[in-house]
């Protein structure tokens, strides 16, 4: 295998999704400002809501991804509502719960009925669609007038925007770990992956080679698979091309380089 792999890296980010999840700003906020790495929006009207005055709750209405996801997912996002609603009790929650391909047809029939969310759990693939609907806008005007949040604080993918205008920020932005059952390593008699990266030793050939050992075959089929992959997706295949020296696109991304050996290997890695 190929000898200019990187070695596997993790980083987090938590505020508020990772490419991934996160929650946009509604129409019912304006542009005020513009962000050092976005353009000021061309449609900005109205300024930032203030906060209500102590004593009279104000609903915050929020579509939300809960249902159909597992217990640590909503776990997650309900010790986030319980922490927004400790920290703001001017505000009052209200979450309408949605399953994930759901969320866009939900939005989109609420705004023709005349209906706008305060937030919006956020998708990047959906970015484009809720901003050009105009369900979404800029949630400039809160960084603005915040003291403690700016996209200064986060990676340069854990920004959502469209068209230069910045519409969220990502509530999570993680590399995929790969998490282990000790039990089975110690069954085979392997070292875990622990003792391996402990001793510098946990690299994609150690990887690999715990996954062929760890899968048990019958027949045809797999009984129990060693390692889980997503090669399939693009969101999953970069982790492994870029581990192998390769990408998906040249630097412009104006041509695939999908034909490159470097992304050979990481394909065949992952058919291995």
């Amino acid at each position: 295998m190929a000898n200019n792999r990187r070695r596997m890296t993790r980083r987090f980010l938590l505020s508020k999704a990772v490419r991934g999840a996160s929650v946009l700003a509604l129409a019912a906020c304006g542009e005020t400002s513009s962000s050092p790495e976005f353009e000021e929006s061309p449609q900005a009207e109205t300024e930032a809501v203030e906060n209500p005055k102590a004593g009279k709750a104000t609903l915050v209405s929020a579509l939300m991804v809960l249902r159909g996801q597992d217990p640590v997912w909503i776990d997650s996002w309900h010790t986030v509502f319980a922490s927004f609603q400790a920290e703001h009790p001017a505000y009052k929650l209200e979450i309408n719960d949605s399953t994930f391909g759901s969320v866009t047809s939900r939005a989109l029939t609420f705004m023709a009925a005349g209906f706008t969310f305060d937030a919006i759990y956020g998708f990047i693939d959906w970015l484009g669609l809720f901003a050009d609907a105009g369900i979404i806008q800029s949630i400039n005007p809160f960084l603005t007038s915040d003291t403690e949040v700016a996209t200064d604080d986060y990676h340069d993918y854990g920004v959502l925007g469209h068209n230069g205008i910045v519409y969220g920020l990502a509530w999570q932005l993680t590399a995929h770990p790969i998490w282990f059952n000790a039990d089975r390593f110690q069954e085979a008699g392997l070292k875990t992956p622990a003792d391996l990266e402990a001793a510098g030793n946990w690299t994609w050939e150690a990887v690999l080679d715990a996954a062929v050992k760890l899968t048990k075959r019958t027949g045809s089929g797999i009984a129990f698979g060693g390692l889980q992959v997503f090669p399939m997706f693009t969101s999953f295949l970069p982790y492994y091309a870029w581990a192998w020296g390769a990408d998906l696109w040249d630097e412009g991304c104006t041509q695939a380089a999908f034909d490159t050996p470097e992304f050979a290997d990481a394909v065949q890695y992952c058919v291995d």
